[in-house]
């Protein structure tokens, strides 16, 4: 398996997304790779920052808890979320990630578990929920 560290799951199911930390990636990746979902990394998230979890799928994030900004904003917009993983280090001057002492680039493929708050290295299959 691929797993890679925790966090808190905030709801929602499964998501494999193209890592972006901000709108230029954002932008970059919606023009190299049209129909691939796409996962906001971020340190934690602002209210300024709607306008990139409306623009991707799924929501990592480094800080917060189940009352946060991003949990409760991911949660309002349907937004597959984890919050909280402590283990991962968001460094924006650099465009990476860090996580399980791997380093991950815009671009990069990043699974994770809304539920069990679960995240792994890869792209992963995931099932669709049925209502």
């Amino acid at each position: 398996r691929h797993w890679l560290a925790a966090g808190l799951g905030c709801g929602g199911g499964a998501f494999t997304g193209r890592l972006a930390l901000c709108d230029e990636h954002i932008a970059n990746l919606s023009k190299e790779h049209p129909n691939d979902p796409l996962l906001l990394v971020r340190p934690d998230t602002v209210p300024e920052d709607i306008t990139l979890i409306v623009k991707a799928k799924g929501l990592l994030t480094a800080r917060g808890g189940g009352t946060s900004h991003a949990a409760i904003t991911a949660k309002t917009l349907g937004r597959i979320c984890v919050v909280n993983c402590r283990a991962m280090e968001v460094d924006e001057a650099q465009n990476e990630v860090r996580l399980a002492g791997k380093k991950f680039l815009p671009g990069d493929w990043l699974s994770i578990n809304g539920d069990t708050g679960d995240i792994y290295a890869g792209k992963h299959e995931v099932q669709s929920r049925r209502s």
